[in-house]
């Protein structure tokens, strides 16, 4: 993973050594003309706060949901629907994140994409099938995302995208087994943990306990953290957290699944 993302990286303009004001030219000049070039075709720039894989997959669904917006008939099974407007919703936010390639549109939409997974297919229409199906294609492009958007603010990110971020993984439809056959998944529940494993067991108190016993995927914390011990294959960064914090995040596993068992047992 680190050449995938020494691969991706794109130097700022502060670690160009060129005077402030001598603009593309200088930089010509200076005998950086790579890095000239790109500045001078910004849709060629990967930014750090852009997506940085799977623009394409991103392109591909808001084509298949405009496609399946456009066909729709008026009346109660098209666009008299209550889930025409939230279609509509997720049709611009595909479409604006693969125009803006920002990480920001795509996250936004977490919260809806969670309510079309999780909705009974009784209660959804015959439409919103094959949405459902288009938007379980963004797994690869989702995960790669949050982690470059973790790795930009060193592991410290706001309340509202940890939310978001838990949200993937405690509900069934974001994360495709298949995309990580042949590489380490890059980010997982127990990554989260590490980041502040406070937030995430507070998130889940005020949440259905059925999204916590997903999250936790019946795993100990043993099982959960394996990969972000020393010889582990879990992120760099989040393996050097785990490793400044171990027992007090093990503890909040430990604390999360605790909650679970209690809420499971008083339910039945």
């Amino acid at each position: 993973m680190a050449a995938w993302l020494a691969a991706m990286s794109v130097p700022s303009l502060g670690q160009i050594n060129t005077p402030a004001d001598a603009g593309v030219g200088g930089l010509i000049k200076s005998g950086d003309e790579e890095i000239a070039k790109r500045l001078e075709e910004p849709e060629e720039v990967v930014l750090p706060s852009q997506l940085p894989v799977g623009i394409d997959t991103v392109k591909e669904v808001a084509a298949i949901l405009d496609r399946i917006q456009g066909g729709l008939p008026e009346g109660a099974p098209g666009r008299a629907s209550p889930w025409f407007l939230k279609l509509q919703t997720l049709k611009s936010g595909r479409a604006q994140a693969a125009a803006s390639k920002f990480q920001s549109a795509l996250f936004a939409q977490i919260p809806l994409m969670a309510e079309a997974f999780e909705a009974d297919q009784d209660a959804r229409p015959a439409f919103m099938e094959e949405s459902v199906a288009a938007l379980h294609s963004l797994s690869a492009p989702m995960l790669h995302g949050m982690t470059r958007f973790i790795e930009e603010r060193n592991g410290s990110i706001a309340a509202e995208n940890l939310n978001r971020f838990v949200t993937v993984f405690s509900v069934e439809g974001f994360v495709s087994e298949a995309d990580w056959e042949d590489q380490p998944q890059l980010l997982d529940a127990a990554g989260l943990v590490v980041l502040d494993g406070s937030a995430v067991v507070a998130h889940f108190k005020a949440q259905p306990w059925a999204r916590a016993e997903r999250f936790l995927a019946g795993k100990n914390a043993t099982d959960a953290f394996s990969r972000y011990g020393a010889s582990g294959d879990g992120h760099a960064l989040l393996k050097a957290k785990y490793a400044a914090a171990q027992p007090a995040t093990v503890s909040r596993w430990s604390e999360l699944a605790g909650w679970v068992a209690q809420q499971r047992e008083a339910s039945q």
